[in-house]
C-alpha cells in the first residue's frame, strides 16, 4: 500500500519528476529536521556524520524486512546521506547551536504569574539541556571513551531503526500522528539523556586516564559521576520497545518471510566489525600497556 509504506519511491529512473517527487517528499523533510535535531542533540560533526553513513548501511542492509528501506542508489548517497542530512539537517544544527550558545539579554524583568507558564517553564528546564556548548567527546583519544561515546548514538540509532519496524508491523500511514509525536517525544528525551550520558563519560575518562581537562574541572570536578535519570528513561524505553518489536515480528512471521539474508547484507558488517575490533584491540594495547602518546598513522586510517 503505497500511502502506509510509500513504495512510490521505488522508480530510479534518474528524471526530473522522480528527483522533484523525492526532494518535496515526506521522507526528505523528515531528514532534514531529523539530522538538525541529532546535531543539536550530539553537538559533534564527526559523531553525526558517521552515525549517518551506519544508518543508511543499516537502511541498505534491512531493506529484506522493511520495505521502507527499499531506496535507489542515488536517493541513499545523494538526496539523503549528502543533501538532506549533511548540507542541510546538521549545518542547520550547526548554525542553530551557535546561536542557542550566545548569552541572553533579558532587557524587562517582567514576573510570570500565570500558572501556565510556570509550569511551560519547569517543562523546558526539566527537557532540555542545562547549556548548548559544544560537545568534545574524546579528545584524549582513550578506547573507553570511544565506547562510551559510540554507545549513545547506537542506541539513538536503534531507537530511530525502529521507527520504522513499528511502521511496518502495525501498518500505519506514512503521516500518522503517532510517528510525529514519537519522534518529538525521543527528541525532547535525548537532548537531556545526551548530557548526562556526557558528563558520565567525562568522569570515566578521567577516572581511566587520571587526567583531567580543563572542562572538567570547570564543570564535573565534585559532581557525583553516575547516569542521569533521562538516559535511564531512555534506554529502559528503547530496550523495552525493541523487545515488543521482535515480539510481534516473530509472531507475524517477518523475518521468515524475508527474502534470503545472503552475504551480501551481512558480509560487509562482518568486515566492518572484524576491522574495528582488531583496531580496538591495537589501541588498548598501545593506550594501556605501552602508554603511548602518539599512534602510528596507518592505525588512523584504520580507525576510518
Amino acid at each position: 500500500d503505497i500511502s502506509t509504506l510509500g513504495m512510490d519511491h521505488l522508480d530510479c529512473n534518474i528524471t526530473k519528476d522522480n528527483i522533484y517527487r523525492q526532494v518535496f517528499g515526506l521522507w526528505f523533510f523528515a531528514h532534514v529536521i531529523g539530522w538538525w535535531a541529532k546535531m543539536l542533540i550530539l553537538r559533534d560533526l564527526w559523531t553525526c556524520l558517521v552515525y549517518s553513513t551506519v544508518f543508511e548501511l543499516t537502511e541498505l542492509t534491512l531493506q529484506c524486512l522493511v520495505p521502507e528501506f527499499q531506496e535507489c542508489w542515488w536517493d541513499s548517497i545523494f538526496l539523503d546521506w549528502l543533501v538532506a542530512n549533511l548540507l542541510i539537517g546538521m549545518n542547520l544544527g550547526m548554525i542553530t547551536q551557535r546561536m542557542l550558545n550566545w548569552p541572553s539579554l533579558n532587557w524587562a524583568q517582567d514576573q510570570c504569574s500565570s500558572m501556565w507558564k510556570i509550569k511551560l517553564s519547569k517543562f523546558m528546564t526539566v527537557m532540555t539541556p542545562s547549556s548548548w556548548i559544544k560537545y568534545n567527546w574524546n579528545p584524549d583519544n582513550d578506547p573507553i571513551s570511544l565506547i562510551l561515546n559510540a554507545t549513545i548514538w547506537i542506541l539513538m540509532g536503534v531507537g530511530e531503526v525502529n521507527s520504522f519496524f513499528l511502521i511496518n508491523i502495525f501498518q500505519l500511514p506514512r503521516d500518522h500522528a503517532f510517528n510525529a509525536l514519537r519522534q518529538v517525544f525521543f527528541c525532547l528525551a535525548a537532548l537531556p539523556a545526551c548530557e548526562e550520558w556526557y558528563e558520565y563519560t567525562r568522569h570515566v575518562r578521567v577516572f581511566t586516564t587520571g587526567f583531567a581537562t580543563e572542562e572538567y574541572k570547570e564543570k564535573y570536578l565534585g559532581r557525583k559521576p553516575r547516569i542521569g535519570q533521562t538516559a535511564w528513561l531512555l534506554m529502559i524505553t528503547i530496550s523495552l520497545e525493541t523487545a515488543a518489536i521482535l515480539k510481534y515480528s516473530l509472531a507475524l512471521g517477518l523475518f521468515s518471510n524475508a527474502t534470503t539474508f545472503d552475504a551480501r547484507f551481512w558480509g560487509p558488517w562482518a568486515t566492518s566489525a572484524t576491522l574495528f575490533l582488531s583496531y580496538l584491540s591495537i589501541h588498548c594495547w598501545l593506550f594501556f600497556y605501552r602508554r603511548a602518546l602518539r599512534y602510528p598513522g596507518w592505525l588512523d586510517l584504520l580507525k576510518w
